[in-house]
């Protein structure tokens, strides 16, 4: 799963940022951190709107930290603020089953004991993993012709990602896409047949999986 990491900060108890599209690419966990929040005023609450139609978050306010049962290297790494402010949020985005992209926005806000708030608008775009994405290049392992009238030609490809190979035929009366996973059989690929079961045989070092179709 993808991972994004977002960092807000402030230097008073009343301002609202406009930030610029965010684009995410397929399902991604987004972490919020706070710990750079103004808080020389105690911020009493903290809100997040995820834009996705999820339940909004609203972190409980914790004003001491029981260092018997918690950590103190928070403390130490960013420094001391309200234990609420030196946690990181996380969400999760899912793309859209529907379209290639997801349009929406987060929204932070904070209200401090005087009462003026801080917000934070975050657009984001998730764009859908496509079928190249999931593949992408390709690699040519093999070229099969067969001498008829059609020159009938059938290509191996293996997949940079999950090492997947692919055949694909100029016969239009054949199928015109198949694939298969191979998994750590080398470079010198062979699809042969054992036992009445296609098989995908390494040259190299003999290695044999075995491929029902």
């Amino acid at each position: 799963m993808n991972t994004y990491n977002i960092s807000l900060s402030t230097t008073s108890t009343s301002s609202t940022s406009n930030y610029d599209t965010i684009d995410l690419f397929d399902q991604t966990e987004v972490s919020i951190d706070l710990s750079n929040i103004f808080s020389e005023v105690f911020p009493y609450y903290v809100v997040f709107d995820w834009g996705d139609g999820s339940e909004v978050l609203e972190p409980e306010i914790k004003t001491f930290i029981n260092y018997r049962t918690e950590s103190i290297l928070n403390e130490i790494t960013k420094g001391v603020s309200p234990p609420f402010l030196n946690t990181t949020y996380k969400h999760i985005y899912y793309p859209s089953p529907n379209s290639l992209v997801k349009s929406l926005t987060l929204k932070v806000g904070i209200q401090y004991t005087t009462g003026e708030v801080t917000q934070f608008n975050i657009p984001i775009d998730i764009r859908t993993e496509g079928y190249y994405e999931n593949i992408r290049d390709v690699k040519l392992e093999g070229v099969k012709i067969i001498n008829n009238v059609n020159l009938d030609t059938t290509l191996q490809l293996r997949t940079e990602i999950d090492n997947f190979i692919i055949e694909t035929t100029n016969n239009t009366n054949a199928d015109s896409f198949t694939s298969f996973v191979v998994n750590d059989v080398g470079e010198n690929l062979q699809k042969v047949e054992r036992n009445n079961k296609n098989v995908v045989v390494d040259n190299k070092d003999g290695t044999e999986v075995i491929i029902v179709e």
